[in-house]
This record gives C-alpha cells, structure tokens and sequence, in this order.
C-alpha cells in the first residue's frame, strides 16, 4: 500500500493583486535538490525556485512568457 500524502498549499506566489490572478504553475524541474518552476506572481511571468519551504519559494528571474526549461550537461537552461 502506498503511503500518500495529502496535498496543501506550501505558499500563494500570486496573492491576487494586479493584473495577473492565477499563479499557473508549470514546467517542474527539479534541479541540484530545489524545484523550479514557471508561474505568475502579481507582477506578470517568473521563473520561481523552492526548496519545499514558503521562506524559500522565490522568483528568481522575469520571463516574458512562462516557457519551458531542461537540465544538460549539469546546468539548467530555459527559454523566455
């Protein structure tokens, strides 16, 4: 029997102010130990990083569109 969890919100990087009012989370990667991710704070696209904890679940970089990114040759790349 598997043992499964219940899924909860770890934070709202999109709190619903200003244009953008889903966060939209996608492209999961998990890279070096950490998850990044695409998604929408209030201010428009980012690229977002976490280590599973809501102090450290920040966006790191604007994107211009939420885009796809891939791991290769030990370094991650993405396209905005």
């Amino acid at each position: 029997m598997l043992n499964a969890q219940v899924p909860s919100l770890m934070k709202d990087v999109n709190t619903g102010i200003g244009t953008f009012t889903g966060s939209e989370a996608g492209n999961l990667l998990n890279y070096n130990g950490e998850m990044y991710f695409t998604g929408y704070d209030n201010t428009g696209p980012q690229l977002f990083k976490t280590d599973g904890s809501a102090e450290n679940t920040v966006a790191i970089v604007p994107l211009v569109y939420a885009s796809g990114f891939i791991e290769f040759n030990g370094k991650l790349y993405f396209s905005s």
